[in-house]
């Protein structure tokens, strides 16, 4: 994680991970949804899930100051040792901080005869742009 990140981030961004995977385990696949630290939830609803994450991004600079944290949160794949993986991906900033991360976590979907899995714990992805910059 960047050096920059307080621990009210930190519980927040593992807050929102918790509740993210646990509906997940029992409702699997989600919309693209933006959470903030002032408890609010926006879903994006779209045909497009990159229309819908971009949208999301687009609402962070206009967020009022109250909102101090953001986390944006999406499925996508990742491909480690040439295998595919889906991932549940949670891109947060932190208002007035350097960059942001995104984290990621991978499972195994729900199919017909198995189960949703988790598949490890979250990891660093890398970092991203903090949109309360824009």
């Amino acid at each position: 994680m960047p050096a920059e990140t307080t621990k009210e981030f930190n519980i927040f961004l593992f807050e929102t991970v918790d509740l993210v995977m646990n509906h997940f385990i029992k409702d699997g696949v989600r919309p693209p949804t933006l959470f903030t630290d002032d408890k609010k939830t926006h879903r994006m609803v779209t045909n497009d899930a990159q229309k819908a994450i971009d949208e999301a991004r687009s609402m962070i600079p206009k967020l009022g100051e109250e909102v101090k944290m953001y986390c944006i949160v999406y499925e996508g794949y990742v491909t480690i040792e040439e295998k595919k993986y889906d991932v549940v991906y949670f891109e947060a900033a932190e208002r007035g901080k350097g960059e942001g991360m995104v984290l990621g976590q991978r499972f195994k979907p729900k199919k017909f005869l198995s189960k949703f899995e988790l598949i490890g714990n979250p990891g660093l992805v890398g970092p991203s742009k903090n949109l309360f910059a824009e």
